[in-house]
């Protein structure tokens, strides 16, 4: 439930630190040196979004090798991180991701405690904008995914998570105040399920070839400690195409299926800034998500590159529910600066439009996918 902004950030910092990092370092005849570096990383949280306005933290890393070093090994890490926003929202979480067995198996994972006022629009992909409502929803999640590599790219393996919820400061009359919806007073979910990832691209932080598709589902019931009977799909299919020198095409296709007894916390929202930049993330919310986008990329001078982008996509209450007529549709462009060249870490500037004249403006770390 919620605790899912805290996830995201938790995962992209540790993938941006752990990425930007060197591998282990070698001597001329590509046997691991015995110099040494601090495995100490302390780094700043900044962003801007409409769904927090400006983003203020710091956080530090921790990064080691879980075997004997080896050329090009990955290294694993832990991340301790807190971040304040403009909207008075808070949060502090801690990410591990560990490397064994010459990179066979990973273990991934977030804990995290968030407050955060938030804004809630009607579940539906027709309500108004008007009918918006404020609320404050304080919570804990902890999640965890074991994989192992098959062959090749191919890794699969389990996922596992707790989300506790409590949803305050309604505002009087509204359907929350009113219990109208479905998780109106927060709640709790524990659930488990597998996961299955094709992953062959050449930079896991901003890829120019190559492609990364993942099935996940997870099932949340009573009879393991969860408060809502449900079980949620999720199937994301990346591709980057290179055009060139530093020039990329990338698609995405991003589906969300949820069934069963869904709160408004765990629906398929649509917006944010990563998928149909331009709305809110949660503007629209319903039980099931379909979406896709392309963005081309391509480099400018110095450390300065550009990104063009357009989106389109809906939620629905039920799979045959969807219209191509009421595609919601969203484009934009933006600036990349990079910070590290060589692992291609780069500030992201985005502005982007909705179709339905909504303009919003996004800072973060990371490309959107």
């Amino acid at each position: 439930m919620r605790g899912r902004k805290a996830a995201i950030c938790a995962g992209l910092v540790v993938a941006a630190v752990t990425d930007a990092l060197p591998a282990a370092p070698t001597d001329e005849a590509g046997a691991v040196s015995d110099r040494t570096e601090s495995p100490w990383s302390l780094f700043p949280i900044l962003g801007y979004s409409p769904e927090t306005s400006a983003m203020l933290g710091a956080g530090v890393v921790y990064t080691f090798h879980a075997e004997d070093e080896r050329p090009g090994a990955k290294r694993s890490a832990i991340a301790l991180m807190s971040a304040y926003t403009f909207e008075n929202q808070f949060f502090v979480a801690i990410a591990p991701s560990v490397y064994w067995d010459a990179e066979a198996w990973h273990a991934e994972g977030e804990l995290s405690g968030t407050h955060f006022p938030n804004t809630f629009y009607p579940v539906g992909n027709a309500t108004a904008a008007d009918r918006a409502e404020d609320y404050v929803d304080t919570g804990f999640a902890a999640r965890g995914a074991l994989t192992r590599r098959l062959a090749g790219s191919f890794r699969t393996g389990a996922q596992a998570g707790v989300f506790l919820s409590n949803v305050t400061d309604k505002q009087p009359g509204g359907d929350l105040d009113r219990d109208r919806v479905r998780g109106s007073d927060g709640g709790r979910l524990v659930g488990f399920g597998p996961v299955m990832v094709w992953d062959d691209r050449d930079n896991d932080f901003a890829a120019r070839k190559g492609g990364r598709y993942s099935l996940t589902a997870a099932h949340f019931a009573g009879p393991w400690g969860s408060q809502f009977d449900l079980s949620k799909y999720e199937l994301d299919l990346r591709q980057f195409v290179p055009l060139g020198g530093e020039h990329v095409l990338a698609a995405q296709l991003y589906g969300e299926v949820n069934l069963g007894s869904v709160p408004f916390q765990v629906m398929a929202t649509l917006g944010g800034a990563n998928m149909m930049r331009g709305y809110f993330e949660g503007r629209y919310r319903d039980s099931h998500l379909l979406a896709a986008q392309l963005e081309y990329r391509f480099p400018l001078f110095w450390r300065f590159g550009a990104a063009a982008f357009a989106s389109a996509g809906d939620v629905a209450h039920e799979l045959d529910d969807f219209r191509s007529q009421e595609l919601k549709t969203a484009g934009g462009a933006g600036l990349r600066f990079s910070l590290n060249q060589a692992d291609r870490v780069n500030l992201r500037f985005d502005a982007a439009g909705t179709a339905s004249g909504e303009v919003n403006f996004y800072i973060t770390l990371g490309e959107a996918f």
